[in-house]
């Protein structure tokens, strides 16, 4: 039987997307695909409104996190992916893209612009300035929606250039910490593409993008709220306990 309040979410959604539509330029509209996929995201947890929580597996491939984990972290999903999406969620739209015009629709709006992308370089990083926003979000919406794709379809194309764009962005000395956003922003670029791609990531790249994500992500993190040295040194020991997970 379906469920009421599913079908009236996914309703409402459907009407709010709509709107982006609606007298948008067309060069604008592009800009907007990758909100459309981030909105498609949000109907994989709609369409399974009233399933019950998932529960953290009792058993499983070995565990390369810390033995001892804060309490905060003690239901964490060992499986990926598990960011917005788990895999229960990704099946959902795949028979979604099936059975619905509208998700179609997204899907090939979201395949021309990864097809586009595949015939332009990777993000050349450099600053606008004393930022690079422009070039940092150009590389979420780019990795975000190639591994989305490759989520929902398998296609190779779509995981080799989202792991081109991420080792360009691992390779970077540094995030800007001096204009914290980019360091913000790339760190959420960076785990999502780590997470959704994570079965399909090497040993050696899980490695570069774990590490880059806490050095040049977290550690700046902690570091520009540590008040002092001395509070900085517990922290240290937490970021080295993080880089293993």
């Amino acid at each position: 039987m379906r469920n009421p309040r599913r079908r009236d979410l996914i309703a409402d959604w459907k009407s709010r997307i709509d709107d982006y539509d609606d007298g948008m330029p067309s060069g604008m509209a592009r800009r907007f695909i990758s909100r459309r996929f981030m909105l498609l995201v949000i109907l994989m947890g709609l369409i399974t409104v009233g399933r019950p929580a998932a529960q953290p597996p009792t058993s499983g491939p070995t565990r390369l996190v810390p033995t001892r984990l804060p309490q905060v972290l003690s239901t964490l999903r060992t499986a990926h992916p598990r960011l917005l999406v788990v895999d229960d969620d990704v099946a959902s739209v795949v028979r979604l893209v099936a059975t619905d015009a509208r998700a179609r629709q997204w899907r090939d709006r979201l395949r021309e612009q990864a097809t586009r992308v595949l015939d332009e370089p990777v993000v050349e990083w450099g600053m606008v300035g004393p930022h690079r926003a422009a070039m940092s979000r150009t590389a979420f919406e780019r990795i975000a929606t190639l591994a989305g794709l490759f989520l929902l379809e398998g296609d190779r194309r779509w995981l080799g250039r989202a792991k081109a764009e991420m080792r360009a962005i691992a390779a970077l000395p540094d995030w800007n910490p001096a204009h914290f956003l980019d360091v913000a922003e790339l760190t959420a670029t960076m785990a999502l593409g780590y997470d959704w791609l994570h079965s399909d990531l090497t040993v050696d790249e899980r490695l570069a993008f774990r590490t880059a994500i806490v050095t040049k992500g977290l550690a700046p993190g902690v570091a520009a709220i540590a008040p002092t040295t001395s509070r900085y040194a517990p922290v240290k020991t937490r970021v080295t306990e993080l880089r293993r997970t």
